[in-house]
Formats: C-alpha cells, structure tokens, sequence
C-alpha cells in the first residue's frame, strides 16, 4: 500500500504533463477496471463456508459491550480525528498550494509522492516497534505529534525547500499512528470479535473521509484574507 501511495501520484504527475487532466483520469479508470477483473476470478467468498453464530444475540451484545468500553470509544474517536485531518488536509492541499507557492498538477504530484515516501517508511520501518502494545503511548505521541507539527508548519512555509519536512512528517505520523490504532483495538478486544471491532475502526475512518473534505473547505472559506493556512 505504502508504494502504491509512492508510485499513484507520481503517475498522474508524469500522466497530467504528457496528457493532461484526462489521460490522468482514463488511466485509473483502465486500472480500476483491471483490478475489478482481477479480484472477480481470483477471490472466492472466504466466509462461504463457516457455520453462523448459534447465538445472534449474544454475539450482538458482546460487542456493543466491549465497543463502548473507554478504551475502544477513546481509540476510535482518535483514528476518527486523525483521519478527519489527514483527509481535509489531503483533499485541500492542491489549493493551499497553489495559493502559497504557485504549484501546478505536476508539482502537486510530486508532493503527494514525498508524502508517500514518509507514509512508506513509517509502513515499513516501524511496523514492529508500534505494534508492540507496550510501545503505544509513545507511538501513538510521536505519529499524532509528527502529523500536528506537519500541519502546523503550513503557516510558515514559503517554498518547496520548506515544505519538504512537513509532508514528510505528515506521511509518517499519519501511517505510525494508524498502527498504533489497531494495535490497541488487538490488544482490547477479545479474539472473537477482533475483525468486528477493526471493521469498525475503519468505519470511523469511513465517516472522517466523508466530513473531512466539507469540514476544510467550509474553514478555508472563513479564513482571514491571505491566510491560506489557517484550516490547517
């Protein structure tokens, strides 16, 4: 996934300057399309097979029992607000940067690759240290910390040097904390119901990925007059 973050912006950038906007467009279009295809004739139904719960019910309250327990409301209300930022960030920063710094299709791509880059190493570098439940707390500060001194330090940057870490530091907090997040819903949530709960950890994300985008324009709209920052 942390390549694919790499390698999918940096293809529309070459993609947006030989071809423009729609050859960009056509080309996710064909490869959505091939991998539809794909998962058609490759995937079988993996729950076709196992027998249903004898107890509905049971399993029902179980889980409503142990999703509102502290722990998992504080853990999924933080993934909601992390993505709620990444995502408004993410969906807006083409025209924060083209108000600050004049960017372009391309530049923003390649933007949006360094990102990854940050995202990809996070993936990979740190997945064993911040899957350990021991290492949570200090996980979880440093991914969410790394993620508000990215954003933060959009009201001072002025150019494409200065903007290099910020990216970065959002890249690699936002994929650091994600893993701390499931970690702890793991770590909480009895075996049984552990894809229940990680499905509703995505769920929040789901709802953040919705308001996100809305929740940013609406507080670019009320910035203060050349304060392209201030959302963030």
């Amino acid at each position: 996934i942390g390549l694919a973050f790499i390698l999918g912006p940096a293809s529309g950038a070459l993609l947006g300057i030989y071809g423009g906007f729609d050859l960009a467009v056509k080309f996710t279009v064909v490869v959505t399309a091939i991998n539809l295809v794909i998962a058609c004739r490759s995937l079988d139904e993996s729950l076709s097979s196992m027998p249903g719960p004898a107890d509905g019910g049971s399993d029902w309250r179980a889980y409503l029992r142990i999703l509102f327990s502290p722990v998992i409301v504080l853990v999924l209300l933080g993934q909601f607000a992390l993505t709620l930022a990444f995502m408004g960030w993410n969906t807006t920063f083409a025209l924060w940067a083209n108000l600050r710094l004049g960017y372009a299709q391309k530049h923003t791509g390649w933007a949006f690759s360094w990102l990854a880059v940050g995202f990809f190493l996070a993936s990979w570098k740190t997945r064993s240290y911040a899957k350990d439940p021991g290492n949570s707390f200090i996980g979880g500060v440093v991914g969410c910390g790394l993620m508000c001194l990215g954003l933060l330090a959009h009201q001072i940057v002025n150019s494409t040097a200065g903007l290099l870490a910020p990216l970065f530091g959002i890249g690699f907090g936002y994929a650091m904390s994600e893993i701390v997040f499931q970690t702890l819903i793991s770590v909480h949530s009895p075996k049984a119901l552990q894809g229940s709960l990680l499905g509703s950890l995505s769920a929040s994300q789901a709802l953040a990925r919705a308001a996100a985008p809305a929740a940013t324009g609406y507080l670019f709209d009320l910035a203060p007059s050349g304060d392209s920052g201030f959302a963030y």
